[in-house]
């Protein structure tokens, strides 16, 4: 199972190394995928981070997430599985 969020408006100054850092906190990070622009030779600006649990995933989702000063927006990702309401 897939449990991978979207994350947007990442600072320029941030690297895979340290998305991974912060979202760790949440739970074992599986993958880390910033896409750069070649031409620029900068990161896009937006992310995928995949955790090996569910539990780490619905964490993830529910904190505001700020680092190096900027506040970076977390969505579901396209391929994650659904997740169950525990209500």
């Amino acid at each position: 199972m897939r449990f991978s969020v979207l994350v947007r408006r990442i600072p320029w100054t941030v690297s895979t190394v340290e998305l991974r850092e912060h979202f760790s906190q949440f739970g074992k990070v599986v993958r880390v995928n910033i896409p750069y622009d070649k031409s620029k030779g900068l990161h896009s600006g937006y992310g995928f981070v995949t955790f090996n649990s569910q539990n780490a995933y619905k964490s993830a989702l529910s904190e505001r997430h700020v680092l190096e000063g900027g506040i970076m927006t977390v969505f579901p990702g396209k391929d994650s599985q659904p997740v169950e309401n525990d209500e």
